[in-house]
């Protein structure tokens, strides 16, 4: 095992850690058990941005750590290519999956989805009501 630096690894584990909390207090929202716009608050929206920032910083400065002196663009290829390769044939997959094999009446949640990303004013609280 190559050297580890342990005050990188600690980090993770608590970015981890923050991102587990962050999506429990999602589902605990989504469920009813907590107040209906608990993760939109503005702490809850600093904390997810923190969670987001600190994956982003930790996988570039491990990036760097690896290619100190130059980067291997061969093996830096090999490596991501094949994770986004993957990334991209799972995605394929679960939206032919979608379209092919779920009823209609499931498609409602791309929609929502869609509608979500262009109106934030707008989420699954506003369905539940109706």
């Amino acid at each position: 095992m190559p050297n580890r630096i342990l005050w990188i690894d600690v980090f993770r584990g608590i970015s981890i850690l923050a991102m587990i909390i962050f999506h429990f207090a999602f589902d605990l929202m989504f469920f009813g058990f907590t107040k209906p716009n608990l993760i939109y608050q503005p702490d809850w929206q600093l904390f997810q941005r923190t969670i987001a920032s600190s994956f982003l910083f930790l996988a570039g400065l491990s990036l760097f750590i690896t290619h100190q002196a130059q980067i291997n663009w061969k093996s830096f290829f090999r490596r991501y290519g094949a994770t986004t390769a993957f990334a991209i044939l799972i995605s394929i997959c679960f939206r032919v999956n979608r379209f092919i094999f779920i009823k209609i009446k499931f498609a409602l949640f791309g929609f929502i989805s869609i509608f979500n990303f262009f109106d934030k004013s707008f989420n699954i609280q506003t369905i539940r009501r109706s």
